[in-house]
């Protein structure tokens, strides 16, 4: 054996070319590749895959930039009127010249299930094109569930929304115009009792309004959108009621967007900051503070609310202030404030909070 391995040692420091019928498959582990000889040192088709052991290419074998997007394969997305017979994965349409294994099939509205919401009936969840078998033929990977006469079919390839975990598209990840800020309460979660019964979003979407006696039922909804790094105003009209009335500002970062209850609280979490806006009148007061990430401070209270005058919030290159009514204005920070902020409402029955105005503005536009 030592000879042997002499031997083949020698051949591998010659031109000698060893042949690749002479590799066993899955003989080549990750152990015997050194970190980026895949990449480097493999000549086009010379080692199949038959010949690397499973995991055999882990991450520190392949090179930096070989996995890029233009390797990625570009999203195709079509529709055809196909037909269907009940039970079968024979499928036929005018012609499948467009088509290619591997493409998944949804109903024509978009929806690759078959809920209450999205009955399309005839595809199965998660069916693909198995094959082509002519030009107007081919085979889908599960049967049928009903029959059906040239029923629109959305085909799509690439980066299809399979491939994409649920979720994992988040506030973080959506374009910017996704993202501005808008005059409307929406992702409304019941507190104190409150549910469907009670009207909280009205004056089409600009106004949370609980009504219901000393901390009777409420909603809390948050505005839609974020401040971004930027610039930005929000303008809003808190009640002069026994229940505090206004909102809400912390980081979008300290929050899971897509937990329904996230919410809760007053928005102090750990290492973010977070600030309260309110305005009373069994205590008649203005009363702003302010957590830092570790400690709550008071930034303003003062004796004597606002009763029926607008709030008025803004960053304008990095300086964050905010003028409560006719009140001064009170700089928030002075300088170097780009933390991405979301506001929600205090919800302490009776007490409403009506946005007029919530925007985003470009740099230099104010």
């Amino acid at each position: 054996m030592a000879s042997n391995a002499k031997n083949l040692a020698e051949l591998l420091n010659t031109d000698t070319t060893v042949a690749v019928a002479d590799v066993a498959d899955g003989s080549i582990t990750a152990a015997k590749l050194a970190s980026g000889a895949a990449v480097a040192n493999l000549g086009s088709g010379s080692i199949t895959t038959a010949k690397l052991a499973d995991d055999a290419v882990t991450n520190a074998k392949i090179g930096s930039g070989a996995v890029k997007s233009d390797n990625i394969e570009n999203t195709t997305s079509l529709h055809l009127a196909c037909t269907y017979t009940s039970g079968d994965a024979t499928v036929t349409t005018s012609s499948t010249s467009s088509l290619v294994v591997g493409m998944e099939m949804s109903h024509s509205h978009g929806s690759p299930t078959l809920d209450t919401d999205h009955l399309g009936g005839r595809i199965p969840v998660g069916a693909k094109v198995l094959s082509i078998t002519n030009s107007t033929t081919f085979e889908m990977s599960a049967n049928a569930l009903a029959a059906g006469t040239d029923i629109t079919t959305h085909f799509t390839s690439g980066v299809t929304k399979s491939k994409i975990a649920e979720g994992s598209i988040d506030i973080f990840k959506r374009a910017d115009h996704d993202q501005e800020l808008k005059p409307i309460w929406g992702r409304l979660h019941y507190s104190s009792s409150g549910n469907y019964t009670y009207n909280f979003i009205d004056e089409y979407g600009t106004r949370m309004n609980m009504q219901n006696g000393n901390n009777g039922p409420s909603g809390i909804a948050r505005l839609e959108g974020s401040t971004g790094h930027g610039d930005f105003v929000v303008r809003w009209e808190p009640s002069y009621m026994w229940g505090f009335g206004g909102i809400y500002m912390a980081e979008a970062a300290a929050f899971d967007m897509n937990d329904p209850q996230w919410m809760y609280g007053s928005g102090q979490i750990s290492g973010f900051h977070a600030y309260q806006f309110a305005n009373n009148s069994s205590n008649n007061v203005t009363y702003i503070t302010y957590y830092d990430g570790s400690s709550n401070s008071t930034i303003h209270n003062d004796s004597g609310g606002t009763n029926g005058a607008d709030w008025i919030l803004w960053r304008i290159n990095g300086v964050l202030k905010v003028k409560p009514g006719s009140k001064s204005e009170i700089t928030l920070q002075s300088s170097g404030d780009k933390r991405d902020y979301i506001f929600w409402n205090s919800a302490q029955s009776p007490c409403f909070c009506r946005i007029k105005q919530a925007v985003r503005i470009p740099s230099g536009g104010a």
